[in-house]
């Protein structure tokens, strides 16, 4: 049997082991939690990590420091640049790790009390023992971010994405079709930027030295990116022959966007002559669009707009756009008007003479235009003529719909 003495020197290494163990816990853990020790700086950017033993002394000529290794050095007051002192919570937090055992059933009880304690960094350093030490506990896994994939392994949720096809991009992960399209719509758009930004430039060249060059900068685009900045400067531009220019370019390409730009000329920039070239760009590819466009603007009642948009229907031969020819021949406006009238009651002063007056007001004055443009669209179109009369053309616009009867009868 041991003896006392057995017995005496078994618990002496039993409690030397198990600070040993301690030790080379808290060792590993000091590259993840941040110093729970006194920190002190030095001005020469060297950082001691220890007690500090004269915090209170005043004054304080010095700094008296304990390193983990039982060395004390002293540092004179301006060599020093801070000491960092842990918080009662993180002495606390020591405290109860010194007696912790080496478990994962230990490490999730600690990491739901640094939770608990805000004090997420170290929450997290437990986590990862809880999976060092129990590689499948559940709860620790998907705190982590850990899911299984089809094998039964567990692997991060970036691991799992990443095997799925997924692309990280940004801050979020994507498929790769998505990505591409994110990569492409990001080029785009810089392109546009950078185009706005040349646009400018020449525009403001054009009327100095370098006029000629920034004349044929403009006319030699052949950039899609540049629609946009394009008829953004159209729509700004109060030199017509500028803008002559700025059409001949987007003429050279036939997107929606150009389309529109070219349209949303045609109808109301000042210049006939621009509008004329409009029109003319607007033949061929994209009539159609145009046809649609023009159509739709006649629901307006703005006389000006809806006779352009007439004569445009009238000049692509937009037939599909009549019926809405025929509702706009005429257009009614309501506006409100307020009429003066004299103000009654007694005169001042107290001699009783009445005056008797007729009250002002507000009056909803009702005015009927009749577009030119449109009844010539109506004529030349339909080689039919009834005036501003909407009702003859509507039921010229039926009869000539209507398809004629056929007798399906035979013949005995």
């Amino acid at each position: 049997m041991p003896t006392p003495f057995g017995y005496a020197l078994c618990r002496q290494l039993t409690r030397t082991v198990r600070l040993f163990c301690l030790g080379a816990f808290l060792l590993t853990c000091h590259a993840t939690l941040q110093s729970h020790a006194d920190v002190l700086r030095l001005r020469n950017g060297i950082n001691l990590e220890g007690e500090w033993l004269n915090p209170n002394e005043t004054p304080l000529n010095n700094y008296i420091f304990k390193t983990p290794e039982g060395t004390q050095v002293t540092f004179a007051a301006e060599e020093v640049e801070k000491v960092t002192v842990p918080s009662d919570l993180d002495s606390k937090y020591l405290r109860a790790v010194a007696k912790m055992p080496e478990t994962a059933a230990a490490h999730w009880k600690m990491y739901e009390i640094c939770r608990s304690q805000k004090m997420q960094d170290r929450a997290d350093f437990h986590l990862r023992q809880v999976v060092r030490l129990d590689p499948d506990h559940k709860e620790a896994r998907n705190k982590l971010g850990y899911t299984k994939d089809e094998q039964g392994r567990w692997v991060t949720q970036d691991e799992f994405l990443e095997k799925g096809g997924y692309v990280y991009r940004g801050r979020s992960w994507v498929t790769q079709q998505e990505s591409e399209l994110l990569e492409y719509l990001e080029q785009t758009d810089n392109a546009r930027r950078q185009w706005k930004h040349d646009l400018q430039r020449w525009r403001r060249q054009l009327d100095g030295r370098a006029g000629a060059e920034a004349q044929q900068n403009i006319l030699s685009i052949n950039d899609p990116a540049a629609i946009e900045s394009l008829s953004w400067l159209l729509g700004r531009e109060d030199v017509p022959q500028y803008r002559r220019w700025y059409l001949e370019v987007l003429n050279r390409f036939v997107d929606n966007g150009a389309t529109q730009a070219l349209v949303n000329t045609a109808l109301q920039d000042p210049d006939q002559e621009v509008r004329e070239l409009c029109v003319g760009y607007l033949k061929g590819d994209r009539q159609s669009y145009a046809i649609v466009a023009a159509t739709s603007s006649l629901k307006g009642n703005e006389p000006a707009l809806i006779n352009r948009a007439a004569y445009l229907l009238e000049q692509l031969n937009g037939q599909s756009g009549i019926r809405q020819l025929i509702n706009a021949l005429t257009v009614t406006k309501h506006t409100i008007v307020n009429t003066p009238g004299t103000q009654a009651g007694f005169e001042k002063g107290g001699g009783g003479g009445l005056g008797f007056s007729q009250g002002g007001g507000k009056v909803r004055h009702t005015e009927v235009f009749e577009n030119t443009g449109v009844l010539e669209a109506l004529r030349t179109m339909t080689e039919q003529d009834f005036g501003y009369d909407k009702s003859a053309w509507r039921a010229w616009y039926i009869q000539s719909q209507t398809p004629a009867q056929v007798n399906l009868r035979r013949d005995p």
